[in-house]
C-alpha cells in the first residue's frame, strides 16, 4: 500500500499543477476576459462532452481495466485487445454521433429561449467527444500498465495549459471567441496524440488484430460488463453533471458560470480520491480476480482513512478561506453569490471520501450488476431533485439535488460492499480523525472570526484582494501545521506518515 501510495502522491503532483493551471484559467483569466454567458458556454461545453463521453465510449475504459488481465501475455502482445478496444469504442463514437444529430433540434429547443450561444456551438460537442474517449481509452490503456503519471499529466497539465495559452492569446486581441473554442478542441486531439506516442515508447502500442482471441462467450462478457458500465457511467455522470446541464435551460448561462465556479473550487477534494484510486485499480483488479477478499478489504480500509485524512484538510482550508478566495478572483462579487453552493458540494465530496474505492470495489467484481443498479438509483434520484429544486432555488437547489442524492448513493455502496465483501471501510482510527478534524474546524472558525476582526475586508478592491490573498496564505499554513502534526503525532495512519516523512526527507536532501 505504501508503493500505492507513493505512486498516487507523484500523479498528485501533476493533479494539482493541472489544479493551479484551471484555476489561473477559470478564477482568474476566465472571469477576468470572458463575459459569465461565455464563461458559462466554456463549462457547459466540457460538461455536456464529459457526459455523452460516458455513452459514446461504451463502458471501453473500465473493459480496460477488468479484462486487460486476462489478455495480458508479453509474448503474444497481449493478443490484439489494444486493437479490438481501439474499434470497439470507435463504433461507440458512431453510434453517438448519428444519435446526437437525430435528436439535435429536440434538445435544441431547451436551450434556445435562455442560452442562444449554447446553440450557435452546440455541434461542438462532437468532435471534443472523440478526442475524449480516446484520451480516457488511452489513459486507461496506460494505469493497467502501472504509468499513473504521464496520463494524469496529459489530462491535468497539458490539457490546462492548452487553455492557458488560448485564452491568453484572447486577452491580447489575437484571436476571436470563436477560434477560441476551436482550439480547445484541437488541445484534446494533442492530448490524445501525446498518450499514443508515450504507449508507444512503452513498447505497448500492439495495434493488431488477433480474433482467434475473441470467441463468442468471451466476446459477449466483454461487451455485456461494456453496456452494464456504460449504462452505470452515464447514471453517474448524469448525477454529476446534470445540473450543469440543465441550468441553461432554467436559469441561462450567467448562472450557470457562477455554479461553475463553485464546483472548480469543489473539484479540489476530488484530485485525491482520483489519484489514489487510479494508483490502486492495478492491484485491487488482480485482488478481484483472485478472489483475495482480505487484500480487497485491506485495501479498502487503508484507501478510506488516507482519503479522509487528505480530503479534511482540503476541506478545512477552503472553508476557512471561502470569502477570501471569492473576494481575490476577478468579477468576485458576480461569483460569490455561489458561496452557498461552495459549501454544500464540499461536504458532500467529504462525505464520498469517506466511503473509499467501494464504487470500484463493486465495479470491478462479479457483483458489478449492482453498480448499474445502484447508479440508475442515482440518476433518477439526481434528475427528479434538480428538476424539482432548481426552478425553486436555483443554484442552491441544484448543489443540495447533487449532494442528497450522492449521500442515498453512498449510503446503499457501503452496504452492497459489506454484504457482499463482508468488509466496511472504517478502523478504529477513524474516530480519532474525526475528532482531529472536528477540534481543527472549531479553532479554524475561531481565527476566522479574529481575522475578520483585526482585518475587516467589505469591497473588491485591490487593496482587500491583495489583503484577502496574504490572509489566505496565513490561514492555510496554520491549519495545514496543526493539521499535520496532530495526524503525525498520532501515527493515525502508517502510510500518510511514511509519505509526509519522505516528503520530509526529500526536502532536507533539496535544500542540502
Amino acid at each position: 500500500m505504501g508503493n500505492v501510495v507513493r505512486e498516487s502522491l507523484k500523479s498528485s503532483i501533476a493533479s494539482y499543477t493541472g489544479l493551479v493551471l484551471g484555476i489561473i484559467n477559470v478564477l482568474f483569466l476566465y472571469t477576468k476576459f470572458l463575459t459569465p454567458e461565455e464563461l458559462g458556454l466554456t463549462r457547459v461545453l466540457q460538461d455536456s462532452t464529459i457526459l455523452f463521453v460516458s455513452f459514446a465510449q461504451m463502458g471501453a475504459p473500465f473493459i480496460i481495466i477488468k479484462f486487460f488481465p486476462h489478455f495480458y501475455d508479453t509474448e503474444k502482445k497481449n493478443k490484439g485487445f489494444l486493437f479490438f478496444i481501439l474499434v470497439y469504442s470507435f463504433i461507440g463514437f458512431l453510434v453517438f454521433t448519428t444519435l446526437f444529430l437525430g435528436l439535435q433540434s429536440v434538445i435544441l429547443k431547451f436551450y434556445t429561449t435562455n442560452s442562444p450561444l449554447l446553440v450557435q456551438y452546440f455541434l461542438y460537442i462532437i468532435p471534443l467527444v472523440l478526442g475524449m474517449i480516446y484520451i480516457n481509452v488511452l489513459e486507461s490503456y496506460a494505469l493497467v500498465h502501472n504509468k499513473v503519471f504521464f496520463p494524469t499529466f496529459v489530462k491535468e497539465v497539458f490539457l490546462k495549459f492548452g487553455n492557458t495559452v488560448v485564452i491568453i492569446l484572447f486577452a491580447l486581441n489575437i484571436i476571436t471567441f470563436h477560434i477560441l473554442i476551436n482550439l480547445l478542441v484541437l488541445f484534446y486531439f494533442l492530448g490524445a496524440g501525446l498518450l499514443t506516442i508515450y504507449i508507444w515508447k512503452l513498447n505497448a502500442l500492439h495495434i493488431r488484430a488477433d480474433f482467434k482471441n475473441f470467441d463468442f462467450s468471451k466476446l459477449r462478457s466483454i461487451i455485456g460488463y461494456g453496456l452494464f458500465t456504460l449504462l452505470g457511467g452515464l447514471g453517474f455522470l448524469l448525477s454529476t453533471k446534470i445540473d450543469t446541464v440543465m441550468l441553461p435551460a432554467y436559469q441561462g448561462l450567467k448562472d450557470t458560470a457562477i455554479y461553475s465556479i463553485a464546483i472548480l473550487i469543489a473539484t479540489v477534494m476530488e484530485i485525491p480520491k482520483r489519484n489514489l484510486t487510479q494508483a490502486i485499480l492495478s492491484h485491487l483488479s488482480f485482488a478481484i480476480k483472485e478472489d483475495d477478499h482480505e487484500k480487497i478489504d485491506e485495501l479498502y480500509k487503508k484507501a478510506s482513512l488516507n482519503l479522509f485524512i487528505f480530503g479534511s484538510l482540503i476541506f478545512l482550508i477552503i472553508i476557512a478561506n471561502i470569502d477570501d478566495i471569492f473576494r481575490i478572483i476577478p468579477k468576485g462579487d458576480i461569483y460569490m453569490a455561489g458561496k452557498g453552493v461552495l459549501i454544500i458540494l464540499l461536504a458532500g465530496r467529504l462525505l464520498d471520501m469517506i466511503s473509499g474505492i467501494n464504487n470500484e470495489i463493486i465495479l470491478y467484481s462479479k457483483y458489478y450488476a449492482f453498480s448499474f443498479v445502484l447508479i440508475m438509483i442515482l440518476a433518477v434520484c439526481t434528475i427528479i431533485a434538480n428538476i424539482i429544486l432548481i426552478p425553486i432555488y436555483g443554484i442552491i437547489g441544484a448543489a443540495i439535488a447533487v449532494t442528497l442524492s450522492g449521500f442515498i448513493y453512498m449510503i446503499l455502496k457501503l452496504f452492497i460492499v459489506w454484504r457482499k465483501f463482508n468488509s466496511h471501510p472504517f478502523k478504529t482510527s477513524m474516530i480519532s480523525s474525526f475528532i482531529i478534524f472536528g477540534i481543527v474546524l472549531l479553532l479554524s472558525i475561531g481565527l476566522n472570526i479574529l481575522l475578520d476582526k483585526l482585518f475587516p475586508l467589505t469591497d473588491f478592491s485591490v487593496k482587500s484582494k491583495i489583503i484577502s490573498a496574504a490572509l489566505v496564505i496565513l490561514k492555510s499554513v496554520i491549519i495545514t501545521t496543526i493539521f499535520l502534526l496532530s495526524f503525525i503525532k498520532l501515527k493515525i495512519s502508517e502510510d500518510f506518515n511514511n509519505v509526509m516523512f519522505g516528503l520530509f526527507n526529500k526536502a532536507k536532501s533539496f535544500i542540502k
